[in-house]
């Protein structure tokens, strides 16, 4: 049995070969699937009860602070992961920051939508908890690698001046605008640590690595949507028992989640960001986006299972329109990432995820038009099939 002694913290190297995420990064993603569950599962519910836009306003904003968190750790464990005992334990009180983040959840929803105070402070709480690991690591590495000593302190500074503004806003609990308003200003801050380290000559994060890790959080953000298609399946199949609807729906919501998996890694991700790495942090920033929209598209689902099982006084366009849009967004996002990372803008292309967005949203008019729920989302599911479908058939890559 392996031992894990302190070792120094001087940086990995970026062009190591055979570089694969380790079993504790996949224990610390753990937590980020109870996250985009509970997040996923409010959005649903603050839907069906007509909160549309707060809903959906309020998913983003939990949705981007969850992320956020992850994308501090695994950028720094590109760089630094020397996986002796203190770094094992700085992981641990993290995760135990993400799991109170997670509890109040449900309060923040509440409080965006309802206004007053928030009644507890668990998401302020367990944030300060997260990021205040983030600034103790970087803080390790600033004094154990010499040459980017400067880049890891500056890099925590702007995350420790915010810590301060957090904990005050959990000691004073300002009302909805006050408090909104703060946190936007101290996101602002916290989001000019890792700006000054790639910008101050830079961290040794591994490309692939990176590529791999972003992924991996892809495939748990598709869990949501398996759910969502397991959720509206068993609703179809109480209500009626087995039929042709129910077989419809499962066919649809699992090749929605393969396609959008299959399109997804149809991007030379690894390659990309290792011949560019100063798009990386741009990148990784704009790939948010797509844990949100696919994140989002699994809520949608459960919107829809809530209509089936008639928890849910909405129109079926708007049930669709649950999961069209989130997953037009995923469609138009993948266009984004290849354009950030310079893997090309032809007309061809764009035209591509365009039209693959747009097949999504035909879902909705399908609705409108009086198309039943099932025949709606089997649309909505062609969507990302389309830039499947042309990409493996094409004689060269659009």
């Amino acid at each position: 049995m392996r031992r894990h002694p302190l070792s120094r913290m001087d940086g990995r190297d970026p062009l190591q070969g055979l570089r694969a995420a380790t079993p504790l990064e996949l224990l610390f993603d753990l937590a980020f699937v109870t996250a985009f569950g509970v997040a996923a599962s409010e959005l649903a519910i603050r839907i069906s009860e007509g909160q549309i836009a707060v809903a959906a306003i309020t998913f983003v904003a939990v949705m981007l602070a969850v992320s956020w968190d992850w994308i501090s750790f695994t950028w720094f464990a590109s760089s630094y992961d020397t996986d002796d005992w203190l770094y094992r334990v700085t992981i641990m009180v993290q995760l135990i920051g993400v799991i109170v983040f997670v509890t109040g959840i449900p309060e923040v929803f509440r409080f965006i939508a309802e206004g007053g105070r928030l009644d507890n402070s668990a998401t302020l709480t367990g944030y300060i908890v997260m990021r205040s690991a983030t600034v103790l690591q970087r803080v390790r590495s600033g004094i154990q690698d010499p040459r980017r000593r400067r880049t890891n302190i500056l890099s925590a500074s702007p995350v420790a001046v915010a810590l301060v503004g957090w904990c005050v806003l959990t000691i004073v609990s300002p009302e909805r605008t006050t408090l909104i308003v703060v946190a936007l200003a101290l996101f602002a801050v916290e989001m000019a640590g890792p700006l000054i380290a790639e910008t101050r000559g830079g961290t040794p994060w591994h490309p692939h690595h990176l590529a791999e890790r972003y992924g991996l959080l892809t495939i748990i953000a598709l869990g949501e949507v398996v759910a969502g298609t397991a959720a509206i399946v068993a609703g179809l199949s109480h209500a009626a028992g087995w039929s042709v609807s129910s077989v419809v729906v499962a066919v649809a919501g699992v090749a929605m989640a393969f396609g959008m998996w299959w399109a997804y890694f149809l991007l030379p991700i690894g390659d990309a960001l290792a011949r560019a790495r100063h798009r990386g942090l741009l990148w990784g920033w704009v790939h948010v986006l797509v844990f949100i929209s696919i994140a989002g598209a699994g809520a949608g689902l459960h919107v829809a299972a809530l209509a089936v099982e008639g928890e849910a006084h909405l129109p079926v366009e708007a049930a669709v329109a649950a999961v069209a849009v989130p997953t037009a967004a995923f469609c138009v996002v993948l266009l984004v990432i290849a354009v950030t990372l310079g893997l090309g803008s032809t007309p061809r292309r764009v035209g591509l995820f365009l039209g693959a967005a747009s097949v999504a949203l035909a879902g909705v008019a399908a609705a409108a038009a009086g198309l039943p729920l099932t025949g709606c989302l089997a649309i909505v599911a062609l969507a990302p099939w389309l830039l499947v479908v042309t990409h493996e058939t094409a004689a060269r890559v659009p």
